[in-house]
C-alpha cells in the first residue's frame, strides 16, 4: 500500500543519517510446512507409563527411577509430551493435576524428577504450539461448532503470535470463506496476544484483509494500535479499509496525527509501558513485518524487543512528518539503549553490514545526541548515557559550549552518580579545549584527577561502632580483595571518602553501640556528594530493621546479615550490582588513568584560560608513586608544566629513587628540566645537592644525562654550577 508522502526535505534528512529500520525480514518466524509431531518410541512410552503408574501408587522410589530413565533417554520434548498425554488419557486423569501433586509431595527426589519432567513437557507444548500443521488444525476446529471453537481458541492462545500468519492466510483466501468469521472472532478473543503481529499486518496491500485487520485491532481495544490505524486512515488505501480504520479509532477514542501518535507510542515502548509486548512464553521475541504478501519475523532477544519497536515507531513518526527534534533524538536514545541492553548478544533485526550504534550517534550530530543524553540522565541509565557521551566526544566543538543548550546535558553529566559517566563527560568537555569559560567548568580538572587515580580495585568505607570492630572487618575484607577505609562516625566517613580515588560501596553496621541517627547522617552525607551519590550502601542489620524496609524502595541500599568473609563480600557485590553502577575493572581503570593523563597534558600545553590544573595537583603527585609506569610518566609530563614548588620537588625526589626503572627515572628528570626551564628553580638546597650527586655519580648514562639537563635547567649560580666541572 502506498503511504502518504512526507516532504522531500524531511525524507532526505532521515535518509542522510540512515535512521530508517529495515522493513523487510527474510527469515520467517517458523517454517510454513513443519515436520510431523514426534511420536514416542515404545521404550519412552513404557517409561512414562511406569512413572505414572508408580507415582499414583505412591511408590516414589520406583517412580523416581523410571522418571530418571525417561529423562536420560533424551527424547524429543513433543514426544515426551505425547507419551504423558497418552498415559493420562488412558486412565481418564488430568495430566497437569497429577504433575502438580507430585511436585508437592514430601519426597525431595520425586519433586526434583517431576520438576525436570515438567520442563521437558513444557518444551514439548511450545513445540506443538508453534507447529504449522497443529496451528492449521486448531484454526479449522474454530468452524466446527461452539465446543470446537472454544478448544481451538484455547490452543491458538497457546500458540499466540505464531498463529497469526496462518490465520491471516486463511482470511486472505477466498476459497476458505467458511473459516473467515470464526477467525475474525478468534482474533478479537485472543486479545493482546496477537497485537504485535496484527499491527505489522496493517502494511498489507490486500484491501479485504486490511479491513479485517484494522477491524480486529479496533475490537481488541488497545490504544497502542492507534498510530497504525491512523496511518491507514491517512493513506490511499481502499475506502473500506480507511472507513474501518476510522471506526476503530472512534472505538478507541484516540485522536491526533499519525506522526504524533507514533511518537507517543515510541515513548511508551522506550519506557516499557506499551501493550505491544513480546510473548514471555517464548525464549525469543518476534519482530514482525508484512512483506511479499505474508507476515514474517526476526527472532530477537526479548530484552531488546521494546527498544527495537521504539526505533521502528520513531522512524514511522519521522516518515509521517513528526518533528525531527523529538523523533530523531528518541530514535538515537532507543538505539543506544538497545545496544546497552543487548551487550554481547546478537540482534537479527539489524542488517549484517550495520555500522554500529556510534555511527548513527555521530551522524545525527550533537543536537540530537545531547537530547538523548538528557533522557538517559533523567532515566538513570548510565550505560545509555555513556554511549551518548561517546558520540558527543566526536562531535562536540568549542562553539557548542558557549551557552548552548547542547552542552547542558554534558555539563549535568559531570554530577551524575555513576563515576564512569562523570569521567566521560569531563573528558568530552576537556577534549573540546574550549576557548571561553562555561558553567561548571571548574569540575572538569578535578574529575580528570579522579580518573587518573583509578586502579580498578574496589574501595570501601566501613562504618562501625568502635575502632576494634572496624579494624577487624577491614582486615577481613582486605583478604577478599578490597581496599578498605574504616571509620567510626559519619563525619569521618565523609572526610575519608573525599580523599579516596573512588568509593564503590559504604558498609555500615547497625549496632546497638553506634550513636542514634549516625547511619542516617551518613546516608544524608553520601547523597550530598557527587563522588558518593551513586555508591552502594550495604547495611549490616537484621531483617526487621527499618533499613530493610527502606531498601525495598531504594536501589542503592541493601541489607545483609552476613558477618564476614566470602559471605559479606558476596553481599557487597550484590549491593553494588543492585545500585546499578557500571563496573570498573583494572584494565578499564588503567584506560581511564591514561586518557585522563593525556587530557591533563593537553590542557597544560594549551595554556588554557578556562581550566586550572591546580585541583589535579594532589592526584598528579600521588600518581608518581603508581606501579604503572605509563601513568607515572604522564603525570610527570603534566607536573612539568605546573608552576608549583611541590611539583618540582616531587619530580626531583621521585627521579632520585635509585631502585626505579631507568626509563622512568629519565622521564622524571626530563619533566623536572621542563618545569625548571618554564618556572625557574624552586628546589631546596638539599634537593639541589641530591640532584648534583646523580649528575656526578649515576652509573646509568641515560639517567645521568637526563639529570644533567634538569640540573642545567635550574640555572644555578656559577658557584654551584662550577662544582660539577671541577669534580670532573
Amino acid at each position: 500500500m502506498n503511504r502518504t508522502e512526507v516532504s522531500p526535505l524531511l525524507r532526505r534528512a532521515a535518509l542522510a543519517v540512515a535512521l530508517a529500520m529495515p522493513v523487510a525480514y527474510a527469515a520467517p518466524a517458523f517454517a510454513q510446512d513443519g515436520p510431523a509431531m514426534a511420536e514416542p518410541s515404545e521404550e519412552l512410552a513404557q517409561g512414562v507409563e511406569d512413572f505414572f503408574h508408580f507415582g499414583k501408587l505412591g511408590r516414589y522410589d520406583l517412580a523416581v527411577a523410571k522418571g530418571t530413565a525417561v529423562l536420560d533417554m533424551g527424547g524429543e520434548p513433543a514426544a515426551v509430551l505425547k507419551a504423558f498425554r497418552d498415559a493420562a488419557a488412558a486412565r481418564g486423569d488430568q495430566l497437569d493435576q497429577w504433575l502438580a501433586v507430585w511436585q508437592g509431595v514430601d519426597d525431595a527426589e520425586m519433586v526434583d524428577v517431576t520438576s525436570r519432567l515438567v520442563e521437558v513437557i513444557n518444551e514439548g507444548r511450545q513445540a506443538v504450539a508453534s507447529d504449522p500443521a497443529e496451528i492449521r488444525r486448531q484454526i479449522e476446529r474454530l468452524a466446527v461448532n461452539e465446543f470446537g471453537y472454544r478448544n481451538g481458541l484455547q490452543n491458538l492462545r497457546t500458540s499466540g503470535e505464531l498463529a497469526v500468519p496462518l490465520m491471516l492466510q486463511y482470511l486472505g483466501d477466498p476459497d476458505r470463506s467458511e473459516f473467515h468469521n470464526p477467525i475474525r472472532r478468534a482474533l478479537r478473543d485472543m486479545g493482546r496476544l496477537v497485537l504485535n503481529p496484527l499491527v505489522a499486518a496493517t502494511q498489507t496491500d490486500d484491501a479485504n484483509l486490511l479491513t479485517d485487520v484494522v477491524s480486529a485491532l479496533g475490537d481488541i481495544g488497545y490504544g497502542d494500535a492507534a498510530p497504525y490505524l491512523k496511518a491507514v486512515a491517512e493513506s490511499d488505501a481502499a475506502p473500506s479499509a480507511k472507513e474501518a480504520a476510522n471506526e476503530a479509532l472512534a472505538e478507541l477514542g484516540v485522536s491526533g496525527s499519525a506522526g504524533d501518535l507514533f511518537y507517543q507510542l515510541a515513548e511508551r515502548l522506550y519506557y516499557d509501558r506499551s501493550s505491544i509486548t513480546a510473548d514471555s512464553r517464548y525464549p525469543e521475541a518476534f519482530v514482525w513485518s508484512y512483506t511479499d504478501n505474508r507476515l514474517s519475523a526476526e527472532r530477537v532477544p526479548p530484552v531488546i524487543f521494546n527498544e527495537i519497536m521504539a526505533m521502528r515507531a520513531s522512524a514511522s513518526a519521522l516518515e509521517a512528518g513528526k518533528s525531527m527534534d523529538d523523533a530523531l533524538s528518541l530514535w538515537i536514545a532507543a538505539n543506544y539503549k538497545r545496544a546497552a541492553e543487548l551487550g554481547d548478544g546478537t540482534d537479527a533485526s539489524r542488517p549484517a553490514d550495520d555500522p554500529g550504534v556510534q555511527y548513527y550517534g555521530v551522524t545525527a550530530g550533537s543536537k540530537y545526541t545531547s537530547r538523548a543524553l538528557a533522557r538517559a540522565l533523567a532515566d538513570k541509565k548510565p550505560a545509555v548515557a555513556l554511549s551518548a557521551i561517546e558520540s558527543l566526544q566526536s562531535t562536540l566543538g568549542d562553539t557548542a559550549l558557549s551557552g548552548s543548550a547542547e552542552s547542558a546535558p554534558l555539563i549535568d553529566a559531570m554530577s551524575y552518580p555513576d563515576r564512569r559517566v562523570r569521567f566521560e563527560a569531563a573528558m568530552a568537555l576537556a577534549g573540546a579545549l574550549p576557548s571561553s569559560d562555561f558553567e561548571n567548568s571548574s569540575q572538569v580538572v578535578p574529575l580528570l584527577g579522579e580518573a587518573l587515580s583509578q586502579t580498578g580495585q574496589p574501595q570501601l568505607v566501613v562504618l562501625g561502632p568502635n575502632r576494634d570492630m572496624v579494624n577487624a572487618m577491614a582486615e577481613d575484607l582486605r583478604g577478599q580483595g578490597y581496599q578498605v577505609a574504616g571509620v567510626t562516625s559519619a563525619s569521618e566517613a565523609v572526610q575519608t571518602a573525599q580523599g579516596l580515588a573512588a568509593v564503590d560501596a559504604v558498609l555500615a553496621v547497625d549496632d546497638v553501640n553506634i550513636p542514634a541517627g549516625e547511619i542516617d547522617r551518613l546516608l544524608t552525607f553520601l547523597n550530598a556528594s557527587d563522588k558518593t551519590a551513586g555508591s552502594a550502601r550495604i547495611i549490616l542489620a537484621n531483617p526487621q530493621s527499618s533499613y530493610a524496609a527502606d531498601a525495598e524502595d531504594n536501589p542503592l541500599m541493601t541489607t545483609t546479615t552476613a558477618e564476614g568473609g566470602a559471605g559479606l563480600a558476596a553481599a557487597i557485590e550484590e549491593g553494588r550490582a543492585a545500585a546499578g553502577s557500571l563496573p570498573l575493572d583494572e584494565q578499564l581503570a588503567t584506560e581511564y588513568s591514561l586518557r585522563a593523563g593525556e587530557l591533563l597534558k593537553d590542557i597544560s600545553e594549551s595554556q588554557s584560560n578556562v581550566f586550572n590544573l591546580a585541583p589535579a595537583k594532589g592526584p598528579l603527585l600521588d600518581a608518581l608513586d603508581d606501579e604503572r609506569e605509563a601513568v607515572v610518566l604522564l603525570a610527570a609530563d603534566v607536573l612539568g608544566g605546573l608552576d608549583d614548588a611541590d611539583a618540582q620537588l616531587a619530580l626531583a625526589s621521585s627521579a632520585g629513587e635509585t631502585g626505579a626503572d631507568a626509563d622512568v627515572r629519565s622521564g622524571l628528570y626530563e619533566a623536572l628540566a621542563k618545569n625548571a626551564r618554564n618556572f625557574g628553580n624552586k628546589l631546596s638546597g638539599d634537593a639541589v645537592n641530591a640532584l648534583r650527586g646523580t649528575v656526578v655519580s649515576e652509573p646509568n648514562l641515560e639517567v645521568r644525562t637526563a639529570a644533567a639537563k634538569a640540573y642545567g635547567a635550574l640555572n644555578l649560580p656559577a658557584e654551584q654550577a662550577k662544582q660539577i666541572i671541577i669534580g670532573q
